[in-house]
């Protein structure tokens, strides 16, 4: 299971702001990023999170962004909150930001 599609899946299908707002660019790595790019761009410019549908219509002349939406609809939606999945995901994030900066402390000393 791969826990930043998944998370942003599930953004798609419940479209709650308090989800999104939590989220940053740099907890996905660049597939998923051009996604959550894709979905900031939408909210921008229409003022509301968008359904998968949305979101390919508006990327539908963007090869690369229409191509990495289409393959977030083969991800199977587990029966997750969608609070404990973005926790997971910050979560996930936190540790591998932590252990760049020892391994960088190590190499220096």
């Amino acid at each position: 299971m791969n826990g930043q599609g998944v998370t942003l899946a599930l953004l798609l299908q419940n479209k709650e702001l308090k989800y999104f707002e939590r989220l940053h660019s740099k907890y996905f790595n660049s597939s998923f990023c051009i996604i959550y790019t894709a979905i900031s761009q939408f909210y921008l410019k229409y003022e509301k999170l968008p359904t998968q549908s949305e979101l390919e219509l508006e990327n539908c002349r963007k090869i690369k962004s229409l191509n990495a939406i289409l393959a977030l609809k083969q991800i199977d939606i587990p029966d997750i909150d969608p609070e404990i999945a973005i926790t997971v995901l910050e979560n996930h994030f936190a540790q591998q930001f932590t252990l760049h900066q020892v391994k960088s402390l190590v190499q220096v000393l």
